[in-house]
């Protein structure tokens, strides 16, 4: 039972109905019955490699997974349409405007040790690098290491007299989440520190990009 007990306490919290009713409130297009039965179906699979393989994982990648599925599926069973017909994009990372900096950040979790990485670069109008970061943040999930490489992102361009900032990531509800207007009251401690940062005098926008494009600049650099 030694594998059992190292999964237990990798884990950050017990889960609480507060929790959930938490992210419904962050995703206003998903509906409550769908995110249940996404998060029992979620839980469930989760469950087996946690027994029988000794998998970690953090009850907050499951919720913001649950979160953004059970809105996807809400939308689709709104407009069929959706899942018949599908539009192809050409995506590609795009300069800022005049003026404007843009911050790509990115982080990503071991699977065994679940030891989380991050990173990002600032870059100006003409696309010209401006300054970049990476570095190791312990153990945590992939939703706690995607707001800390932010939140380092956001720190640093104010370090450098940037007053013009669009920040860009590839998860949505993480966009969706800090675009909203209860940054201040979020149960998560980093959030609610992006939110502080947020509200020095500068303009900031987040916007999600798809990670294709974030591939299609550094191919470019190389």
């Amino acid at each position: 039972m030694k594998g059992g007990a190292t999964n237990l306490q990798m884990m950050p919290h017990v889960w609480h109905v507060e929790d959930v009713l938490n992210l419904v409130d962050m995703s206003d297009a998903c509906h409550s019955s769908s995110l249940f039965g996404t998060l029992c179906w979620r839980i469930w699979k989760q469950r087996n490699p946690v027994v029988f393989q000794e998998q970690h994982f953090f009850s907050e990648d499951i919720l913001m997974q649950s979160v953004s599925w059970a809105a996807a599926y809400r939308q689709g069973s709104q407009n069929p349409n959706t899942w018949i017909h599908r539009q192809l994009l050409q995506v590609g990372w795009k300069l800022p405007p005049t003026g404007w900096v843009k911050l790509n950040t990115d982080a990503t979790v071991e699977r065994s040790s679940l030891r989380a990485s991050i990173g990002g670069l600032l870059r100006g109008n003409y696309g010209s690098w401006i300054v970049g970061f990476c570095k190791n943040v312990g153990v945590c999930s992939v939703q706690k290491a995607e707001l800390w490489s932010i939140m380092e992102g956001l720190q640093l361009a104010w370090s450098k007299g940037i007053r013009r900032l669009i920040v860009e990531n590839d998860i949505k509800t993480i966009i969706h989440m800090l675009n909203g207007n209860e940054t201040s009251t979020n149960p998560c401690g980093t959030v609610r520190g992006i939110g502080e940062v947020c509200r020095r005098k500068w303009e900031i926008k987040f916007e999600r990009i798809y990670r294709e494009a974030i591939k299609d600049f550094l191919s470019k650099l190389s």
